[in-house]
């Protein structure tokens, strides 16, 4: 044998081992897709129950949500109004305590709900529940921001109406 006749020895080889590689990775598909047919129709009636009871539970907690805000609504414990403009005084540091300044801080009572918007880089687990009493924190032009306050005893004591002048 010459090195010609080896060289086509080789590509023919290597073209019977490429189309039976091809047959066979064609056959595995088709009893994948097979197998997956046959899967679907049989959990086809459990896959419905699913989605009904899922939904049922999505309606449930909604429901459950929407009774917390209502409760905190009627049982506001705060003392003001929801909506109510709200103030505190806090300390600005700026650098040296005889650069230290006083700023008052706007904000404004609600109702945490499932629509209520809150900053992107709020953790999941820092976020207050639905029916939470939350201040919402204004911007300098005085319109409601997204950052916030949680209600606690604490700013029960530091939060008070705005005076009107």
């Amino acid at each position: 044998m010459n090195i010609e006749e080896l060289r086509t020895e080789k590509e023919l080889a290597k073209q019977i081992a490429y189309s039976a590689n091809r047959d066979f990775d064609a056959l595995r598909r088709s009893r994948i897709e097979q197998a997956t047919k046959i899967i679907d129709e049989e959990l086809a009636p459990q896959k419905k129950e699913v989605g009904l009871l899922q939904q049922k539970s999505n309606d449930a907690e909604k429901a459950v949500q929407d009774k917390l805000i209502e409760l905190a609504k009627e049982r506001n414990q705060s003392g003001y109004e929801l909506g109510s403009k709200l103030q505190k005084t806090q300390r600005k540091f700026a650098g040296f305590g005889y650069n230290n300044t006083s700023v008052i801080i706007y904000g404004i009572l609600e109702v945490v709900t499932r629509e209520t918007r809150f900053p992107d880089n709020t953790p999941s687990y820092s976020r207050p529940s639905p029916g939470s009493l939350i201040v919402r924190l204004c911007t300098k032009d005085g319109k409601p921001g997204k950052k916030f306050v949680k209600w606690t005893e604490y700013e029960s004591k530091i939060w008070k109406p705005v005076e009107e002048q």
